[in-house]
């Protein structure tokens, strides 16, 4: 098994739902939500 760490850019997304999503598309950005851990989810792109 692989041990090899990657490294994303990314930045806190102020606006969500299905517009702001398809507006970061189009600016070549991938629109995610980190979450897990018992923490907040973070929408991010």
């Amino acid at each position: 098994m692989s041990h090899e760490a990657y490294e994303l850019k990314a930045q806190l997304r102020d606006r969500t739902g299905k517009g702001a999503s398809r507006e970061y598309r189009r600016n070549a950005m991938v629109p995610a939500v980190i979450y897990g851990d018992k923490k907040d989810p973070l929408p991010i792109a």
